[in-house]
């Protein structure tokens, strides 16, 4: 273009269409990115796989530097003679090129300056008082280089319980899609003056409202997709489970966003936010961080009779890890891990015992709900009921009990669950009723994994299946005469519940359509 007289002109290099595309081979052959892919790629979620041993982001990522001092616009400077390849650009021309940027890079501040009070602006005018940011919070700083950056989708952990249970209802297991419609309306303190350097530095109190947190095989799953359907609750589809791994920032870095997002319904109710994680009250460190950082946060516990959660467990670890092998029942009584008194949260289908975190030890529930300091066990009964070496704390979160078979329609101790659940996690409208009992058809494709599962009630689990039923007489005694007891602790239809755990001082197997055997 012509400038006027006396007006002030630059010539601005835009690169084009071609300038911008990638290089994709060399004249010797293999791949090569550009600069700008490189700096996309850099931008990208990385592994997180299943016992959170990569919690770096990749170096380098195994991109390598274009070799080519025009990497500016990923162009090479060596033609060969297609309309497509630009020669090097001269020394003027990168110096253009560099200015251009830079009026490039302050329009687009100046407009994303706009747009931001545009924003806000209009979050006010929607008829929503925005929260005050809560007490410790930082408003005025902004995001730094030492924010860790998590990648939000699933976070996959092999003691899910995703594959339900046959005796179980269950909900659609869709891609949750809580967060199509999702508007700011309010503040939030910045992510920096919650998480640097990878430790949390601030009040975070306020992003978790519940956690469904244990057992496995028990209906933690349905649990999972029965409140994603409700849209008064967000619960992320699939295992959160970085808080028994000691890495609670990350649970922040995953749902700070999705909070942004979206505080309320579009009818003005707060959302609350939970996650799932069905290990976590057998864990080393996950109880501790949730006393630390959430110390307001419920916690919704379903257990099962010992019997047919082993069988269920079993099974599935089972027909899941093959070609691996489970040992025998008979060498799985006693803990997961000898001389260390948690689940192993480092390891899986790798753990050194080969028990793939499958033990007689975990089915002693009350265990791992003494950890939560609700009973005086100031007594020489109660002792007894707890001889364990995990560490104890004394919480004030509420809890939220349930007996596997509560979920089930047909069980009249199931009758007053939505409601009960509903007015436990203050939700303002009404969950969904419970579904009728259907047995689903075989999902197991794999024949020869299928070889791998057991009948708990065949002869040679007779030893196994002594100890569990000895487990399940002493955590329903526990259970019923000291946890109950405490106000902190809510149960769906008492006398029902305690109706149900007054079974599982029996053998399951004795009466095999009672139990679904």
């Amino acid at each position: 273009a012509q400038c006027r007289p006396s007006t002030l002109c630059f010539r601005l290099t835009i690169p084009s269409a071609t300038m911008l595309k990638s290089k994709t081979s060399r004249a010797a052959g293999g791949e090569e990115y550009s600069a700008l892919t490189r700096g996309a790629a850099r931008g990208s979620s990385w592994d997180d796989d299943e016992n959170d041993a990569h919690d770096e982001r990749p170096s380098g990522g195994g991109y390598r530097d274009d070799p080519d001092d025009d990497a500016e616009f990923g162009i090479s400077s060596r033609s060969n003679g297609s309309d497509n390849e630009l020669k090097k650009p001269g020394r003027g021309s990168r110096s253009l090129s560099c200015l251009s940027a830079t009026v490039l890079l302050l329009v687009g501040i100046a407009a994303g300056m706009a747009l931001e009070v545009h924003r806000r602006r209009s979050a006010f005018s929607v008829g929503v008082a925005p929260p005050l940011p809560p007490s410790g919070s930082s408003e005025a700083n902004g995001g730094g280089a030492d924010v860790e950056k998590e990648n939000t989708n699933k976070e996959d952990d092999a003691d899910d319980d995703d594959v339900a249970d046959d005796d179980n209802p269950s909900y659609d297991e869709e891609p949750d899609d809580a967060s199509s419609n999702l508007t700011s309306v309010e503040p939030l303190p910045p992510l920096s003056s919650l998480v640097r350097g990878g430790q949390i530095t601030g009040d975070v109190s306020w992003l978790l409202d519940f956690a469904v947190v244990d057992f496995p095989k028990c209906g933690t799953t349905f649990l999972m997709n029965y409140l994603s359907k409700a849209d008064e609750t967000y619960i992320n589809h699939g295992e959160v489970c970085s808080m028994d791994r000691h890495r609670p920032q990350k649970v922040v870095n995953r749902y700070y966003p999705i909070i942004k997002d979206k505080r309320y319904t579009n009818d003005g109710r707060r959302i609350k936010y939970g996650l799932k994680c069905p290990e976590e009250l057998e864990t080393e460190y996950a109880l501790q961080d949730y006393v630390t950082y959430f110390p307001n946060i419920k916690f919704v516990v379903t257990v099962r009779h010992p019997v047919l959660w082993f069988q269920s467990y079993y099974n599935f670890r089972a027909y899941n890890s093959y070609p691996l092998k489970m040992p025998p029942t008979d060498q799985l009584i006693g803990p997961c891990q000898q001389g260390y008194p948690y689940v192993p949260w480092n390891c899986s289908h790798h753990c050194e015992s080969g028990n793939m975190k499958v033990c007689t030890d975990r089915a002693k529930f009350h265990h791992a709900l003494s950890r939560l300091g609700k009973t005086p066990m100031d007594t020489a009964e109660e002792k007894a009921l707890l001889g364990h070496k995990m560490q104890t704390i004394q919480t004030t979160n509420k809890i939220f009990l349930m007996e596997n078979r509560q979920i089930v329609m047909e069980n009249p101790a199931s009758a007053n669950f939505p409601t009960d659940l509903r007015d436990f996690l203050e939700l303002s409208t009404d969950l969904a009723p419970l579904k009728h009992f259907e047995k689903k058809p075989d999902r197991y494709s794999n024949t020869e994994a299928l070889k791998e599962k057991i009948d708990i009630c065949e002869p040679q689990h007779a030893k196994a299946r002594a100890v569990l039923v000895e487990h399940g007489r002493d955590a329903a005694k526990w259970i019923t005469e000291y946890f109950l007891e405490s106000p902190d602790v809510t149960v769906t239809s008492r006398e029902r519940f305690v109706e149900l755990l007054s079974d599982w001082g029996t053998d399951p197997c004795d009466d095999r359509e009672k139990f679904r055997l």
